[in-house]
Formats: structure tokens, C-alpha cells, sequence
């Protein structure tokens, strides 16, 4: 009898990537990390706790719901009934049996006095430090990729015409893509090609153009080559590589009366390739990671959002890096 046999032909990192963390992968995030210097960067989050009141907290606690929150596509209120119940992550959390979880309202208290602290930079920075400290890093000389992707917004699209004023998230913004409207956010990332690893990202709304944010992405991680799509192809942008002594590899697009020529045809091909690596980047943090549809409204708490999510996929990156 014949069986039909499973494809091997899968995405490096879809398979690991598809599904929610197992119970070591977690094990493995908690030995990887110094909760110790993340605490004190967050110690400004309870700046106010001396004037009184009960204990807030611990900001460590805090900061590992938000990650369970995007590893499981959970929200505030699922994730807490789901950390009252489930061992996994209560071990993870550091709480034990008898020990309150925190409810959802203290999640979004925490999560708004992690925006006006103005943190989240510090603490993704923190968590690259050390994971570079540990040789889990980018190599200098690496191969990167570049790229955006559109993120739906939390309200429905406002009718033509509605004033900005009068629009329920304002920071959201209309754009087209291959001829459909989409209203939302975009998006942007950088990968290394070698680790799979997001090494930058940025969030805008969605009418600002891929090219705009190049540079931002790039900057300062001493690429050999930077990979990208036709949305890229500009004078300025390869300058931009060569500036910071990276080879671009920016596929081209033609222009009005000038078609592409048939070697470049080819190279767009050969880069086009390499270029979709990051494609399954974009499915993993739109799909499994909380990614693929703003849960709030306004560019600040939209990033935060983006942030963890990235952060969450390098951090199970990382744990899949650390076993070799």
C-alpha cells in the first residue's frame, strides 16, 4: 500500500515557527535572558510606587505575559486565564501555584507605562546586547534582506471623505496594493539571511512608501550584501549600501520606455530568490505572532505591538541558535 509521503522541500524556520513554543523552548528563553538587567531598565515603569498604594507587579512578570501573549496569539484576557491554568507558564512566569497572576486591566496599565517611560528601544536593545554577548548574534559581514508588509488596522476603514479629525485611528492611513485599497499600517524588516534573525524593523502607516524607511533598517549592522525588491530600486538607496560598504542587491524595475534589459532580467530572478527568504518572516509574525492586524489604535501602542512580536520570534530564534 502506497502513503503519501510528507514534502521536505519546507521552509527553513515555517515548521519550527508554525506552531506555539514547546514547554523547553520556554525553559530555554528563561536561561537565556538576565531578567536582572531587564528589571532594573524597567524600574522607571513604578517610578510612583513610593507615593503609596499596593506593590505593583514585578516588571519582569509583566514583560514575559506580553511575550506569551505573541508567541500564543493570545489577548490580555486570554493570556491571564491561560497563565492561571497552565504549569508551562507559570514556571516560565516564575509564579507559583498559590501566587495571583495578574489581571488583564494591569496588563494595560503596565503596557501604557511602558510607552511614557519611552523603554521599549532600551529593552529590545538589551536583549540584542546580550544575545550578542553569548555569540548569538549577527556576524559583521552577514547577507540582509529587506522588506515591508501591509498590517490591517483595528477599526474598519473609515468612508471617503471622513475628516482625519474624525477618524477612530487617526495614525492609520490608506494605501493600494495590487489593485485593491488597504488601510492600516505597514510593516518594515530587515533579516539576516544566515540566522534568520529580524535584525531591524520599523513602523509607519501604510501610504508610506517601502524605499523611505531603507536606510533606517540597515543602518549600522555592516551587511556584505543587502537584498531587497524592485520597491527599493533607486540611485539614492544604492548609495546608501555603498556608504555603509555593502553590495547592493536591489532588484531593478523598469522605467517608462526603457524595459529591462536580459541581463537583468536574470539578476532579478537570481535576487528575487534569495530576496523571498524573508517572505516566510512576514507569514510567521502575521500569522502565529500577533502581527497581522493592529489590536490598538495609534502609531505608538501599534508599534509596541510590532515590537514584541519581533522581539518574540528572535527570542525563539535565539533558543533554536543556542542548541546549535
Amino acid at each position: 500500500m502506497a502513503f503519501r509521503a510528507g514534502s521536505n522541500q519546507q521552509e527553513v524556520f515555517g515548521a519550527f515557527l508554525a506552531s506555539p513554543p514547546k514547554n523547553e523552548t520556554l525553559v530555554e528563553v528563561e536561561k537565556l535572558i538576565d531578567w536582572k538587567v531587564l528589571r532594573a531598565i524597567m524600574a522607571p515603569v513604578y517610578k510612583d510606587a513610593s507615593r503609596g498604594g499596593r506593590p505593583g507587579f514585578d516588571p519582569v512578570l509583566m514583560f514575559k505575559l506580553l511575550l506569551l501573549e505573541q508567541w500564543y496569539n493570545l489577548s490580555d484576557v486570554r493570556v491571564v486565564e491561560e497563565a492561571a491554568d497552565r504549569l508551562s507558564f507559570r514556571a516560565f512566569l516564575g509564579i507559583g501555584t498559590g501566587d495571583r497572576v495578574p489581571d488583564d486591566s494591569s496588563l494595560v496599565r503596565f503596557r501604557k507605562r511602558l510607552l511614557e517611560a519611552d523603554l521599549l528601544d532600551a529593552l529590545y536593545a538589551e536583549v540584542i546586547i546580550q544575545m550578542n554577548e553569548q555569540g548569538l548574534g549577527i556576524e559583521p559581514g552577514s547577507m540582509q534582506i529587506v522588506d515591508a508588509t501591509l498590517i490591517k488596522a483595528a477599526p474598519a476603514p473609515p468612508s471617503k471623505g471622513t475628516p482625519e479629525e474624525e477618524r477612530v485611528d487617526p495614525d492609520a492611513d490608506f494605501t493600494v496594493k495590487n489593485g485593491k485599497p488597504h488601510y492600516g499600517y505597514k510593516l518594515h524588516l530587515a533579516q539576516d539571511r544566515e540566522t534568520g534573525l529580524v535584525t531591524g524593523h520599523a513602523t509607519t502607516a501604510a501610504s508610506v512608501h517601502d524605499s523611505q524607511v531603507f536606510e533606517e533598517l540597515i543602518d549600522g549592522t555592516g551587511p556584505a550584501e543587502v537584498y531587497a525588491d524592485k520597491a527599493y530600486d533607486s540611485r539614492e538607496n544604492r548609495r546608501v549600501c555603498r556608504r555603509l560598504g555593502a553590495r547592493p542587491r536591489l532588484m531593478r524595475r523598469a522605467r517608462p520606455g526603457k524595459p529591462l534589459s536580459a541581463y537583468h532580467q536574470r539578476e532579478n530572478q537570481k535576487m528575487g530568490r534569495v530576496r523571498s527568504f524573508i517572505e516566510g518572516v512576514n507569514a510567521t509574525l502575521k500569522r502565529f505572532m500577533r502581527c497581522g492586524r493592529a489590536v490598538y489604535i495609534g502609531m505608538e501602542k501599534v508599534h509596541l505591538q510590532m515590537t514584541f512580536g519581533v522581539l518574540a520570534y528572535n527570542l525563539r530564534r535565539y533558543a533554536a541558535l543556542s542548541r546549535g
